[in-house]
């Protein structure tokens, strides 16, 4: 589509051609190259200067009448910024523009109809005839201004707010335009769950997703200039397209829409709010259904697999290695999990390159020469959660990291018991024994508290407060309490290996008890692990 009239083309040339530098322009010849003029294209006698970043008309100073010829300045210069802009979405996909540009080219093409009518008519009349389009492409010129660098839902603000401000039905018409292709996006947002780059619900890439952040909570955020119009039923649509994109990642298939309540064509009447709701619903019966007792029982493996609810399975292991948990890990790893295999699938067991205990206290900040460390099953055993479908979509992986801390922790205090069940009877012994045993004890309080409720929103959030609160009621997390934890199972990993001076241990012991129910009373009143800690004294 040219953007100045066919008709000028072909005599443009002759208005430069009979026009020399010397002669005085005429009244008549001023028309012809005014008419030029607001059609885009400068003159020998009317044209436009750019001088220090500011444009503004050139007139031949031979002609005596150029103080009428400024009031179309304006104009000239709008009409050029306006066929820059179509001319550049020609190249470009930004959808919102193209629907702006679209729309002042037809009032381009409406405009070149008026000033070819205009060949004869005076100055005066010519400003008359065209003055509608003066005023609406000052404010087409003004808007590719504020739209310059802005996406597509920030293009939408600027035009709903200069709606308000100028009554133009421009400005109307666009709107509805632009509103027709919001509800059309969010239609698809929600039965389909797909977004444009600038769709007013922003994806981020799973790649640069932080330690602590998920699919299910990160994957998707809104955008600060969300339109108005959705204000109250955000949350709906959001979910809606959250849902989907679940699915779709879990089944490979987008959700079956067969018999959505709602089409497109409804979804553009006046009930807005009710036909999201009613989309909201459809989805999220069929989430639910497909998602809600898998995640359900995933959660449930987790707990059961991490939190050792299970422990004799693990002691039986324990029975079948006898003294190969003191062999290199390597040499006993692969036979753990062959006998693992046939009881419990989820899980494989792994080698951690150091004992849990210095494990969080490297956490915690805290790094302190702990003596030789021998890699075998008795100090380096972790586990990895096979069986992740579900649960990685809605769980970081810094919860599943603090999952492996309870579990290392908790397994380095069951298979300390069970060696020091084993080992020949002194003070030493049966106090650690009991110390171990008391521990595990007041731990397990805590753990058979979870309750895991039906509901996705309520399996993952009481599922990751839980962790929080044992990893606190565990003293995983305070740095004072924990450090005492730590030199009790060093001193009790140091005594396994040498098994003797039963008394020289059994004091230090003695005195690290002591020490560490100072440190618990200045922060807790936690009752159970105050009260088997009373019986221990100097």
């Amino acid at each position: 589509m040219p953007l100045w009239p066919p008709k000028m083309a072909k005599s443009i040339f002759d208005i430069f051609a009979k026009t020399s530098e010397n002669e005085i322009p005429t009244d008549e010849k001023m028309r012809q190259n005014l008419i030029y003029f607001l059609a885009g294209i400068d003159t020998t006698n009317i044209g436009l200067i750019t001088d220090k970043n500011t444009t503004k008309i050139k007139i031949n100073p031979r002609y005596d009448n150029r103080e009428m010829l400024n009031v179309f300045e304006g104009v000239g210069i709008d009409i050029r910024n306006i066929k820059r802009f179509i001319n550049q979405m020609n190249y470009l996909s930004d959808t919102y523009k193209n629907i702006l540009a679209e729309y002042m080219l037809k009032e381009v093409e409406r405009y070149h109809d008026y000033i070819l009518s205009c060949y004869n008519k005076s100055f005066e009349e010519i400003y008359v005839i065209l003055r509608p389009f003066i005023d609406e492409f000052h404010e087409f010129s003004t808007l590719i201004k504020l739209i310059e660098v802005l996406n597509e839902i920030e293009i939408f603000k600027v035009v709903q707010e200069r709606r308000d401000l100028v009554k133009n039905l421009f400005y109307a018409r666009i709107y509805e335009s632009l509103t027709n292709k919001i509800y059309m996006e969010t239609y698809i947002w929600m039965v389909q769950g797909f977004a444009d780059k600038d769709f007013y619900i922003l994806a981020k890439n799973e790649d640069i997703f932080e330690f602590d952040e998920c699919y299910w909570v990160n994957k998707f955020a809104v955008a600060k200039t969300t339109p108005i119009f959705y204000k109250h039923s955000i949350k709906k649509i959001y979910d809606s397209g959250l849902y989907c994109n679940i699915i779709r990642k879990i089944t490979n298939r987008s959700p079956d829409i067969n018999r959505i309540p709602v089409t497109f064509e409804n979804f553009l009447s006046e009930k807005m709010d009710r036909n999201i709701i009613l989309i909201y619903d459809y989805i999220k019966k069929q989430f639910e259904s497909l998602i809600e007792d898998k995640l359900y029982n995933e959660i449930d493996q987790i707990y059961r697999c991490f939190f050792l609810n299970d422990v004799s399975f693990i002691l039986d292991l324990f029975d079948v290695l006898d003294n190969d948990i003191y062999l290199p890990i390597d040499n006993t790893l692969h036979r753990m999990n062959l006998m693992n295999k046939k009881q419990n699938e989820f899980i494989l067991f792994k080698y951690a390159d150091a004992r849990i205990n210095h494990y969080v206290l490297k956490i915690l900040n805290i790094e302190k020469f702990t003596g030789q460390i021998r890699k075998n099953v008795l100090e380096n055993v972790t586990i990895e959660f096979k069986n992740k479908n579900i649960a990685d979509i809605f769980l970081s992986k810094k919860v599943f990291f603090e999952l492996e801390i309870i579990f290392r922790y908790l397994f380095t205090l069951l298979i300390l018991e069970y060696i020091f069940i084993k080992l020949p009877k002194n003070r030493f012994n049966t106090n650690a024994t009991m110390f171990l045993v008391q521990l595990r004890s007041c731990m397990y309080t805590y753990i058979q508290g979870l309750k895991i409720e039906r509901g996705i929103e309520k399996v993952v959030g009481n599922f990751t407060k839980f962790i929080k609160m044992c990893l606190n009621k565990f003293y995983l997390t305070n740095v004072q309490v924990f450090q005492l934890f730590s030199d009790i199972l060093d001193l009790f990993f140091e005594y396994i290996y040498v098994q003797s001076n039963e008394e020289i241990y059994h004091e230090r012991f003695l005195r690290l008890v002591v020490n560490l129910k100072k440190e618990i009373e200045k922060i807790s009143t936690d009752h159970c692990f105050l009260y088997f800690l009373e019986y221990f004294k100097l």
